[in-house]
């Protein structure tokens, strides 16, 4: 398991991190090729090459990876091409933004599916769907919505997160911030990767070790009661389905 744990100014972040993953440069330029011109609201440089580098070591044919929230679909192509052999679906509920991203990255072999991260989280429960990398990139004014998706971590799988930013950082993200302290003090288990640049903005991860180490059962038992109040349907269960 690569437990990154930088802490510089930005420039100086993606020289250590191209100097762990000398591959980040060709991936870098076939998902700029893909996607187009960077957008602000996608991961900056230094933060892609860190999740280039963390779905790496996931790239075996059993591995299935998820993101919530592909934005441009940036991100989703750099854990693609970055763990080829790896399944990689991301979830776009905007439907615009959504068919920009299929035409993207469509070729890559990614499955982009319109669910919201709620209804999706149900949908696997009832499937048994595991995945071995989720990164959650969504709405952060409701990140506490998606603690749940930890349970479906296989052992060893990395839940990780965009903007876990304090408040006076360049980026600052509040309820990112907060959500991933409470969830790290609750669960009792440490930050594994931290890649942060010298004003505090980055990413966090934890690796799941063990299965039986679960988001608190109480928390798990509301978000699916929740649920089951929801009048919205999941896709049909075909793997690989995707629908507008």
């Amino acid at each position: 398991m690569n437990n990154l744990q930088l802490r510089a100014e930005r420039a100086k972040l993606l020289k250590q991190i191209v100097e762990l993953y000398p591959e980040w440069k060709r991936i870098d330029n076939e998902a700029r090729r893909l996607v187009g011109p960077r957008s602000k609201r996608e991961v900056w440089l230094e933060q892609g090459a860190a999740i280039a580098y963390l779905a790496s070591q996931y790239d075996r044919p059993d591995a299935d990876i998820l993101e919530i929230g592909a934005c441009q679909g940036y991100s989703a192509a750099l854990m693609k091409l970055a763990a080829p052999q790896a399944t990689v679906t991301t979830l776009e509920p905007h439907g615009d933004r959504r068919r920009r991203v299929r035409a993207a990255v469509g070729s890559l072999g990614v499955t982009v599916r319109a669910e919201r991260s709620t209804i999706f989280l149900r949908y696997c429960v009832e499937e048994g769907q595991k995945y071995d990398l989720i990164f959650v990139d969504g709405d952060h004014a409701k990140v506490r919505d998606d603690l749940p998706y930890w349970n479906l971590l296989r052992p060893d799988g990395l839940f990780l997160h965009h903007d876990y930013s304090p408040p006076g950082s360049k980026r600052e993200c509040r309820p990112v911030w907060e959500a991933i302290n409470t969830f790290a003090s609750e669960l009792g288990h440490p930050i594994d990767v931290l890649v942060q640049d010298d004003s505090g903005v980055g990413l966090a991860g934890f690796y799941r070790h063990d299965i039986r180490e679960v988001w608190p059962p109480s928390q798990t038992t509301r978000t699916v009661q929740a649920l089951d109040s929801e009048t919205h349907e999941c896709a049909p269960m075909e793997k690989g389905f995707h629908h507008d």
